[in-house]
């Protein structure tokens, strides 16, 4: 959900950055950067708890205590070296510059240089992806090589969500890396249209599915059953 979060942000910034102008636009294009780099590292961070997760001595059942504590450490992490990044590139471009640029105050770009661009959003996003397939990897070879981890305390599942959710949004963004070092092409349409429909990819993996279809028709056909007892019974009282 937190990635969610993120997500939809990013994506709601980057179209109502182009309303705006002067001051507006440049925290428009500052907020459009943190929250896309928030995202990446967010997904950064399923793919280590499934490593830490899988390669822990223990897998004991956790307080909710722990796993808030641990969801704040970690979402301090996503969004701590996000500001740390836009902060970053900010104070570079206005000592560079004498400050008379922010590195956001251009409308046709994210960024005002190339190279800012590559070094704070593109090198980031490469480590992560690199850093997402390397987890990944070691974490199912843990599992490969100990067969007796007990799929029903959910680990196996979560692995399974994580996966889904690298394979959906890290993808795309391979291919970003990519398109950035080639210059404009066909390829560049295609990246902008597979990383503006990430949201719909997500909810098609995990909404639009039989499973939750299924569901939904056994909550209904609870609902149902429930409300054709209770009307039995009224019947019954009232006779």
């Amino acid at each position: 959900m937190i990635l969610v979060i993120f997500l939809f942000f990013a994506q709601l910034c980057l179209v109502v950055r182009p309303f705006f102008r002067s001051t507006s636009m440049i925290v428009a294009s500052a907020l459009t950067h943190f929250f896309w780099l928030s995202t990446f590292f967010w997904l950064q961070v399923c793919s280590f708890h499934m490593y830490r997760v899988f390669h822990a001595e223990t897998r004991s059942v956790h307080t909710k205590s722990y796993s808030r504590l641990t969801i704040l450490k970690y979402l301090a992490y996503a969004t701590g070296i996000s500001v740390f990044i836009v902060s970053a590139n900010i104070t570079v471009s206005l000592t560079i510059t004498n400050g008379e640029f922010t590195g956001y105050d251009k409308l046709m770009t994210l960024m005002t240089s190339r190279t800012a661009f590559i070094v704070t959003l593109i090198g980031p996003l490469l480590i992560v992806c690199i850093t997402n397939i390397t987890f990944y990897i070691m974490t199912a070879y843990k599992i490969q090589s100990t067969p007796n981890v007990d799929s029903t305390t959910g680990y196996r599942i979560q692995l399974t969500v994580y996966v889904k959710l690298f394979t959906l949004t890290g993808v795309s963004w391979l291919l970003q890396v990519v398109d950035t070092f080639i210059g404009v092409s066909v390829l560049s349409y295609i990246i902008a249209i597979l990383n503006g429909l990430q949201g719909l990819f997500l909810f098609t993996s995990y909404v639009y599915n039989n499973r939750v279809f299924k569901l939904y028709r056994k909550a209904f056909n609870k609902f149902g059953s429930s409300r054709q007892s209770s009307r039995k019974i009224n019947a019954r009282h009232e006779h």
